[in-house]
């Protein structure tokens, strides 16, 4: 299951729709990002969202910024 970073920042990002069923944001996410990865960026992006990308986001320092969707970004 996600955690709250991960779903606070995923549909921040534009990979998936904002949810805050865990279960079912895993799913979207197991349907977009490939098999491969799957045991690597659960921690990539709950690292980012403990991080960077937090309830009042970090945007200037985020590594992802230019492909980020999220339209409150402070710049």
């Amino acid at each position: 299951m996600t955690d709250l970073h991960v779903l606070r920042v995923v549909p921040r990002i534009g990979i998936i729709n904002p949810t805050k069923d865990g279960l079912k944001a895993e799913k979207q996410l197991m349907a977009v990002l490939p098999k491969e990865i799957w045991n690597e960026i659960g921690m990539v992006i709950s690292f980012l969202g403990r991080e960077i990308c937090r309830p009042k986001p970090k945007c200037s320092e985020c590594p992802i910024n230019s492909v980020c969707k999220y339209p409150k970004k402070s710049i």
